[in-house]
Protein backbone atom coordinates (compact mmCIF):
# COMPACT_ATOMS: atom_id res chain seq x y z
CA UNK A 1 0.00 0.00 0.00
CA UNK A 2 1.39 3.19 -0.46
CA UNK A 3 2.03 6.43 1.36
CA UNK A 4 -0.63 8.34 -0.33
CA UNK A 5 -3.49 5.39 0.07
CA UNK A 6 -2.79 5.32 3.26
CA UNK A 7 -3.44 8.84 3.90
CA UNK A 8 -6.56 8.82 2.25
CA UNK A 9 -7.48 5.92 4.20
CA UNK A 10 -6.68 7.52 7.65
CA UNK A 11 -8.57 10.75 6.36
CA UNK A 12 -11.84 8.97 5.31
CA UNK A 13 -11.70 6.90 8.60
CA UNK A 14 -11.37 10.45 10.25
CA UNK A 15 -14.01 11.86 8.08
CA UNK A 16 -16.38 8.95 9.43
CA UNK A 17 -16.07 8.75 12.74
CA UNK A 18 -16.47 12.79 13.28
CA UNK A 19 -14.18 15.11 15.54
CA UNK A 20 -16.13 15.44 19.11
CA UNK A 21 -15.12 18.20 20.96
CA UNK A 22 -13.76 16.93 24.36
CA UNK A 23 -15.16 17.93 28.03
CA UNK A 24 -13.45 21.32 29.77
CA UNK A 25 -12.92 21.02 33.03
CA UNK A 26 -10.86 22.68 35.78
CA UNK A 27 -9.70 21.32 39.20
CA UNK A 28 -7.70 22.63 42.21
CA UNK A 29 -8.24 23.51 45.29
CA UNK A 30 -9.75 26.60 47.01
CA UNK A 31 -11.40 28.15 50.62
CA UNK A 32 -14.83 28.30 51.28
CA UNK A 33 -15.67 31.53 53.63
CA UNK A 34 -18.86 31.15 55.40
CA UNK A 35 -20.25 34.85 55.94
CA UNK A 36 -23.42 34.16 57.81
CA UNK A 37 -24.03 32.95 61.31
CA UNK A 38 -26.94 31.40 59.62
CA UNK A 39 -25.15 28.49 58.42
CA UNK A 40 -24.86 27.27 62.20
CA UNK A 41 -27.93 25.62 62.26
CA UNK A 42 -26.44 23.30 59.52
CA UNK A 43 -23.30 22.44 61.09
CA UNK A 44 -20.96 25.01 59.72
CA UNK A 45 -19.27 26.93 62.30
CA UNK A 46 -20.16 30.93 62.69
CA UNK A 47 -19.43 34.07 60.22
CA UNK A 48 -15.75 34.25 59.14
CA UNK A 49 -14.54 30.55 59.26
CA UNK A 50 -12.59 29.14 56.45
CA UNK A 51 -13.12 25.39 54.88
CA UNK A 52 -10.13 24.25 52.73
CA UNK A 53 -12.23 22.45 49.78
CA UNK A 54 -11.57 20.61 46.56
CA UNK A 55 -13.31 22.24 43.63
CA UNK A 56 -14.33 20.84 40.02
CA UNK A 57 -15.18 23.64 37.60
CA UNK A 58 -16.71 23.03 34.10
CA UNK A 59 -17.81 25.84 32.35
CA UNK A 60 -21.29 26.16 29.90
CA UNK A 61 -20.90 25.85 26.53
CA UNK A 62 -17.42 25.43 26.41
CA UNK A 63 -16.01 22.07 24.36
CA UNK A 64 -18.78 19.98 24.52
CA UNK A 65 -19.85 20.99 28.49
CA UNK A 66 -23.17 21.61 27.29
CA UNK A 67 -25.79 24.66 28.45
CA UNK A 68 -25.07 24.39 32.05
CA UNK A 69 -22.34 25.54 34.06
CA UNK A 70 -21.28 23.13 36.97
CA UNK A 71 -19.33 23.47 40.19
CA UNK A 72 -18.44 21.22 42.60
CA UNK A 73 -17.47 21.07 45.85
CA UNK A 74 -15.44 18.72 48.08
CA UNK A 75 -14.84 18.31 52.14
CA UNK A 76 -13.24 16.01 53.72
CA UNK A 77 -16.42 14.31 54.50
CA UNK A 78 -19.22 15.54 52.47
CA UNK A 79 -19.61 17.10 49.05
CA UNK A 80 -21.99 19.78 47.09
CA UNK A 81 -22.43 20.03 43.48
CA UNK A 82 -24.21 23.12 41.61
CA UNK A 83 -25.30 23.15 38.29
CA UNK A 84 -26.42 26.80 36.90
CA UNK A 85 -28.29 27.26 33.57
CA UNK A 86 -25.92 29.21 31.01
CA UNK A 87 -22.65 30.80 32.18
CA UNK A 88 -22.09 32.30 35.40
CA UNK A 89 -22.11 35.40 35.41
CA UNK A 90 -22.26 38.24 38.16
CA UNK A 91 -26.12 37.94 38.90
CA UNK A 92 -27.51 35.91 41.64
CA UNK A 93 -28.82 32.33 39.79
CA UNK A 94 -30.90 29.97 40.94
CA UNK A 95 -28.39 26.42 41.19
CA UNK A 96 -29.44 22.88 40.84
CA UNK A 97 -27.79 21.48 43.49
CA UNK A 98 -27.10 18.37 44.44
CA UNK A 99 -25.41 17.22 47.71
CA UNK A 100 -23.37 13.68 49.44
CA UNK A 101 -22.91 13.10 52.95
CA UNK A 102 -24.42 9.15 54.14
CA UNK A 103 -26.31 9.91 50.81
CA UNK A 104 -27.19 11.63 47.94
CA UNK A 105 -30.00 14.29 48.03
CA UNK A 106 -31.18 16.85 45.58
CA UNK A 107 -31.84 20.13 47.91
CA UNK A 108 -35.43 21.16 48.57
CA UNK A 109 -34.99 24.62 47.12
CA UNK A 110 -31.97 26.38 45.45
CA UNK A 111 -28.86 27.46 46.62
CA UNK A 112 -28.01 31.35 44.23
CA UNK A 113 -24.66 31.30 42.64
CA UNK A 114 -22.94 34.07 41.14
CA UNK A 115 -19.57 34.91 39.91
CA UNK A 116 -17.52 37.32 41.39
CA UNK A 117 -13.98 37.27 39.38
CA UNK A 118 -12.86 34.71 36.57
CA UNK A 119 -9.45 34.92 35.47
CA UNK A 120 -9.15 35.23 32.64
CA UNK A 121 -12.92 36.34 31.98
CA UNK A 122 -13.09 34.58 28.89
CA UNK A 123 -12.53 30.49 29.67
CA UNK A 124 -11.98 28.11 26.56
CA UNK A 125 -10.63 24.68 25.65
CA UNK A 126 -7.25 26.00 25.57
CA UNK A 127 -7.12 27.36 29.15
CA UNK A 128 -4.50 26.27 31.32
CA UNK A 129 -5.90 27.69 34.58
CA UNK A 130 -8.62 29.93 35.97
CA UNK A 131 -9.05 31.78 39.14
CA UNK A 132 -12.68 31.49 40.49
CA UNK A 133 -14.33 33.59 43.03
CA UNK A 134 -18.09 32.93 43.18
CA UNK A 135 -20.44 33.87 46.44
CA UNK A 136 -23.56 31.73 47.23
CA UNK A 137 -26.86 32.38 48.87
CA UNK A 138 -29.08 29.45 50.56
CA UNK A 139 -26.05 27.78 50.85
CA UNK A 140 -26.53 23.48 51.44
CA UNK A 141 -30.31 24.04 51.94
CA UNK A 142 -29.23 26.95 54.82
CA UNK A 143 -31.76 29.71 53.98
CA UNK A 144 -30.01 33.10 54.95
CA UNK A 145 -26.68 30.99 54.73
CA UNK A 146 -24.31 32.86 52.66
CA UNK A 147 -20.20 31.84 51.81
CA UNK A 148 -17.38 33.15 49.18
CA UNK A 149 -15.45 30.60 47.37
CA UNK A 150 -12.11 31.57 46.00
CA UNK A 151 -10.39 29.43 44.18
CA UNK A 152 -7.17 28.11 42.17
CA UNK A 153 -8.25 25.62 39.15
CA UNK A 154 -5.91 23.90 36.34
CA UNK A 155 -7.25 22.23 32.94
CA UNK A 156 -7.54 18.62 33.75
CA UNK A 157 -5.64 16.60 31.65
Amino acid sequence: MSVKTLCAALVGVFLATGVHAQSVEFRGGGVLRIESDNCIQNGYTGAGTFYYVNVRYRPARVGSNGNNARLSIFFDYFAMSHGVTGKLNSFFKNGQSVNIGSQAYETSFPTKVKLVKRDPSNVNANTEAVQLVVKFRNLDETRGCTASLESALFARP
